[in-house]
């Protein structure tokens, strides 16, 4: 008999587990395991599944049973400055999840949510529309532009709410000009209306009306089977649709109930077609936030705007941007207009997901880092 007495993400032992009835029939199937946090915040990605094995090798996944569901959430808790859940992943096998500490998990909001859920209620009269932008903390893109027009038309049969972060700059002017409809996040309202919500209209995904990932379920749900429109924050596709970072927005695959889509042009959509997308999946409105803009005279900035990479994301929200290539890309570019004395010519515009990190951390080039797309 194969003995396996460890716990293993990928190649890293992590914990240790024992088997008290191993000499009896049915029992021996039962372990009791313990996996320190600390091994899990040493760990360099956000998401590990649990392997069990021992020294020599390492030998199957670890499922809590054979009725485990897919995607459940079993427990979450707050370490130093991490949230660390133990969740079923699709294979209803377990996985770790570590990331940075946000204030749904707060007990506080834990209260808010399920207070909220039990009072919900659907109006019936009205449809419920929430609007929001990159995790509710910004204003600043399509999403607001929309809002705003919504908000000055009359006679319009729907509920309207805007989310946003107290802490954004201009939380308190925004207050002043939309009043009641403009919804603090973490707030009671915040949850109840995401509770009560008919539609949701953003330039984001929709689980950014929290945050990029949520790990309570009832919260969780609802969001991925509210109708969504997806405004987009960019002109979507400039990599290849058949890249495996893009498959997430293949129609089939696509987990949220995304009904539009905005686009731009013709071309922009043979891209959404290859994904599964048809014409009445679509939009064919250009991005509102470019309604407003006006092109500087004598503007010659040169913007350099490296994408996304989700497999640096654990290394960067753990502080250790300098050590991933997104970060050294940015230096090898910044060091060439250096040599070239084109300095003041560049721009460097960040990821949405990455803006705050490279701008913190490059406090020598702020001058040429602009963290707001739009903006730039």
């Amino acid at each position: 008999m194969l003995s396996l007495d460890s716990t293993y993400t990928s190649n890293n032992n992590i914990g240790k587990f024992k088997r008290p009835f191993k000499n009896l029939k049915v029992l021996n199937q039962l372990v009791v395991g313990k996996i320190p946090f600390k091994e899990i915040e040493k760990l360099d990605r956000i998401h590990s599944n649990l392997l069990c094995g021992n020294e020599k090798f390492v030998l199957h996944n670890i499922g809590l049973s054979s009725i485990a569901k897919p995607m459940e959430t079993l427990k979450t808790k707050i370490f130093n400055d991490n949230v660390m859940v133990l969740r079923n992943n699709l294979g209803s096998n377990l996985t770790l999840t570590s990331i940075p500490y946000s204030e749904e998990y707060s007990l506080s909001s834990k209260i808010k949510i399920r207070l909220a859920r039990m009072l919900s209620k659907k109006n019936k009269k009205k449809n419920t529309n929430i609007y929001f932008e990159k995790k509710s903390e910004r204003a600043e893109e399509s999403s607001i532009k929309v809002f705003d027009k919504v908000m000055k038309k009359d006679n319009i049969n729907s509920e309207n709410y805007f989310i946003l972060d107290k802490n954004a700059e201009y939380f308190n002017e925004m207050k002043k000009k939309y009043g009641k409809f403009l919804l603090e996040k973490y707030s009671f309202k915040h949850y109840l209306k995401i509770y009560e919500s008919n539609y949701f209209v953003s330039s984001e995904l929709p689980n950014h009306i929290i945050n990029d990932r949520i790990y309570i379920d009832s919260l969780r749900s609802k969001i991925m089977d509210t109708p969504s429109v997806f405004l987009q924050h960019g002109i979507m596709f400039a990599k290849p649709v058949d890249n495996p970072m893009a498959f997430g927005f293949h129609k089939n695959y696509n987990k949220y109930n995304n009904i539009k889509n905005v686009i731009s042009s013709e071309l922009e959509a043979e891209q959404f077609y290859k994904m599964g997308y048809e014409d009445s999946d679509l939009m064919k409105t250009g991005l509102a936030t470019f309604d407003n803009i006006t092109l500087d005279e004598g503007a010659d900035k040169i913007a350099y705007m490296p994408t996304y990479r989700y497999w640096e994301e654990r290394l960067i929200y753990s502080g250790d941007i300098t050590k991933t290539s997104y970060f050294r890309s940015i230096i090898k570019v910044i060091n060439e207009f250096e040599k070239a004395g084109l300095k003041e010519r560049l721009l460097v515009v960040p990821h949405n997901k990455f803006s705050e990190y490279i701008y913190e951390k490059l406090p020598e080039y702020k001058d040429i880092i602009e963290p707001n797309p739009s903006v730039a």
